[in-house]
């Protein structure tokens, strides 16, 4: 069965609104307006697949943890993963929406 297609907004919402580690969104209330609107795209695409193939919201965690310290040299603190925490929810709350919508 072909899975749906994804919503790179969906993605960029998430990003934007809940995980943006570098705070570049901080300076706008509407993410659509930022300048790098894509800065984010290869991380949330690469968490999403995590959780849409396997649903491995662990590995997902990780992945966006890592990606912090090691691409972006933040330090890594209980935030950080809090805040991955609650990106991977949120996107495995979208991995699931489209899951049912997909019986529509």
């Amino acid at each position: 069965m072909k899975k749906p297609k994804i919503d790179i907004n969906n993605l960029r919402e998430i990003a934007w609104s809940i995980w943006d580690p570098l705070s570049l969104g901080r300076a706008t209330s509407d993410w659509r307006q930022i300048e790098w609107l894509d800065e984010y795209d290869g991380y949330m695409l690469r968490a999403f697949g995590y959780l849409r193939n396997k649903g491995d919201e662990q590995r997902a965690v990780d992945y966006l943890c890592g990606i912090e310290t090691s691409a972006m040299g933040l330090r890594a603190t209980s935030e950080m993963k809090d805040g991955a925490l609650e990106t991977v929810k949120a996107l495995h709350r979208y991995a699931r929406e489209l899951r049912s919508n997909r019986f529509d």
